[in-house]
């Protein structure tokens, strides 16, 4: 029984790792790793630990055909701090940017 793991459980389950599977079935490890999230036969007993996967409900799974699993969640979309606008009372709208980046560079000189 080599690459079956025999957990204490109550029906005395065989379990496979995501890299057992792999060897076995010619799919990646990612593959396994990504449907873990979204099938009820697979676990994860410590954190960070080895994902596993019971025998039985997968190999159910399989001969149903691989009926599809449960969509990931969507993630929400990225959202970007808005930029702020420069006070209307740094720059006046009808001077040209330079002429009024000079103003400001010669009022910060005179508060020093």
């Amino acid at each position: 029984m080599a690459g079956k793991r025999k957990l204490p459980d109550r029906e005395r389950k065989v379990y496979e790792t995501t890299s057992e599977l792999a060897a076995r079935t010619g799919l990646s490890i990612r593959y396994f790793q990504n449907l873990a999230k979204r099938v009820p036969f697979a676990s994860q007993p410590e954190s960070g630990g080895a994902i596993l996967f019971d025998i039985d409900a997968f190999e159910r799974w399989i001969a149903a055909g691989r009926p599809k699993a449960e969509p990931r969640p969507k993630t929400k979309p990225l959202r970007l701090p808005q930029r702020r606008p420069p006070t209307a009372s740094v720059l006046d709208p009808t001077k040209p940017l330079v002429e009024a980046l000079r103003e400001m560079r010669a009022n910060l000189k005179r508060k020093k």
